[in-house]
């Protein structure tokens, strides 16, 4: 998002009023933390940006998308994360991967698991399904 630098730096700079002078908003922000969050609280975070402000053309996009493929309520996936860890020991970022896109078969399974350093067995594999059986209803 570009702003003039007056509203980005909350300073009268009347020297550049009448230039074009641009800055990036970007330039003052600073990534604190990062950690994955699947598509359900996602929605909920961009639902109640929504309700606050306007939402850019790319965040209404993503909101919308959000609303067309989300599959369970933020309380559901929550539930669901924690019987999940119960499982299998697996890194975070494959939870998130497979609360979003709540696999039906055995070989769509197996895709989310290429990037990690070990294979799923058949029974883990049969668990995580009934899980995921247990949750889309």
């Amino acid at each position: 998002m570009w702003l003039s630098l007056e509203k980005a730096l909350g300073k009268n700079i009347s020297k550049f009023k009448n230039s074009s002078f641009y800055i990036k908003l970007s330039d003052f922000m600073k990534v604190i933390d990062t950690k994955p969050v699947g598509m359900p609280e996602a929605k909920k975070v961009m639902a109640s940006r929504e309700k606050d402000k306007e939402l850019t053309y790319e965040q209404k996009l993503a909101l919308e998308h959000l609303k067309k493929f989300t599959k369970l309520k933020p309380t559901e996936a929550k539930n669901f994360l924690e019987e999940l860890s119960g499982v299998l020991r697996m890194s975070e970022e494959t939870k998130i991967q497979i609360l979003n896109l709540l696999p039906k078969t055995p070989d769509e399974l197996r895709m989310i698991f290429t990037r990690e350093k070990f294979s799923l067995k058949d029974e883990e594999i049969k668990k995580i399904l009934e899980l995921i059986k247990k949750y889309q209803k």
